[in-house]
């Protein structure tokens, strides 16, 4: 069962977080209080980072701390979101012979029962004035935790607890069709609860863009800006299965996740056999044999430095596997000295890999961004 949420990339979810932080922020009483927004989506799809990103960002923009909760609620018993009951004597000031009466028989003060603030919810204290709660696997929760949080998604209560006016809540999820425990029909009482609802769907080059500020090996990177998305007849690799429905017997799948696993691996120090197996069980046989296939080439490339000191008349590849490693190779490799001969052996392999060129080049070095030659390309576009 698939879900009738927008699909969004990424980086436009990161936008709409933010948006959704700062609206919060713009309020001027609890009273205005905004429901929350639930990001849906494949396993992997890096919506926990995604919240961590927007919440860095704004506190850039603002450039004040903004906190960040992140909260499974799988985890989670019903008593973890009311608190521990405890019993506490109440004496009316205004009532002294009845206390006196109760005490004559022995009964004490009256009593009331209370319950202890949970340590999950925001203190402002503790954890300042603005922030996001990110209640995360909201459909793993036990049936009796997502009937206690009904209130905290609507109104920012929790029995007694009131959240901060600058806190806003942040729901996630996999898809029922993801195969990633959650199944059946979502709760229509807690899905009517939230702003709107996303469906969050990885793509390359945002994955890529991602793994350049983690530093993930640059192979992978190369690898997933040339085969993650899905051309002609090929699916991409950047997640195998992104509408779901993932086969039972699928244990290695190409993910994001499974991707930085690889960039790990890499720099495991093992043998070119074990490190083909390590490699199979981290994304699966299929993208683990082209990966393995693109980094042979990018190995056994020629001294990158032939196609910089003679552009012109150096020997071109011709299959487009290598032709796309030299293009990877030589954008890392490329300075504003040698910048034109680069240019000049791309645009002579050819002229559609010139956009990859300058995508991967100028993310390794925003320098590059100034130079004549990046100018004269945009002019051109």
């Amino acid at each position: 069962m698939s879900i009738n949420a927008p699909s969004v990339s990424p980086s436009q979810t990161t936008q709409l977080v933010e948006s959704h932080i700062k609206g919060q922020l713009s309020l001027a009483s609890n009273e205005d209080r905004h429901l929350p927004i639930f990001l849906w989506g494949v396993y992997s799809a890096a919506k926990s980072s995604i919240v961590r990103q927007a919440v860095a960002n704004v506190s850039a923009t603002l450039d004040r701390p903004v906190g960040l909760l992140d909260v499974r609620l799988s985890q989670f018993d019903a008593v973890d979101t009311r608190g521990l009951p405890y019993i506490r004597d109440q004496h009316d000031p205004l009532d002294v012979a009845g206390d006196d009466a109760l005490n004559a028989v022995g009964l004490g003060p009256r009593k009331t029962t209370e319950w202890s603030t949970p340590s999950w919810l925001p203190n402002v204290e503790r954890d300042g004035e603005d922030g996001i709660l990110l209640l995360d696997e909201i459909s793993l929760a036990r049936s009796d935790v997502e009937a206690a949080i009904y209130q905290l998604l609507n109104d920012g209560r929790l029995g007694d607890y009131i959240l901060p006016k600058g806190w806003c809540v942040i729901a996630a999820s996999n898809r029922p069709n993801d195969c990633a425990g959650t199944s059946g029909r979502q709760n229509a009482a807690i899905s009517t609860r939230f702003k709107y609802h996303l469906n969050v769907t990885p793509n390359a080059n945002d994955t890529c863009d991602f793994f350049e500020t983690i530093n993930v090996n640059p192979l992978v990177i190369a690898f997933l800006r040339f085969r993650g998305e899905a051309g002609g007849n090929q699916a991409g690799l950047i997640h195998e299965y992104p509408d779901g429905g993932t086969p039972k017997d699928k244990v290695a799948i190409a993910t994001p996740r499974g991707w930085k696993s690889v960039s790990d691996i890499l720099t495991d120090g093992l043998s070119a056999d074990l490190e083909a197996v390590a490699i199979e069980g981290a994304v699966g046989f299929g993208a683990a044999a082209e990966f393995m296939a693109f980094v042979r080439t990018m190995r056994n490339l020629p001294d990158i430095n032939l196609f910089l000191t003679d552009p012109d008349n150096v020997a071109l590849p011709t299959e487009i596997t290598t032709q796309y490693a030299v293009t990877a190779a030589l954008a890392a490799r490329v300075t504003a000295d040698n910048l034109a001969n680069g240019v000049t052996v791309i645009s002579r392999i050819n002229n559609e890999l010139l956009e990859v060129f300058w995508l991967l080049a100028t993310r390794r070095d925003t320098d590059l961004l100034t130079t004549p030659e990046f100018v004269a390309h945009k002019a051109t576009r």
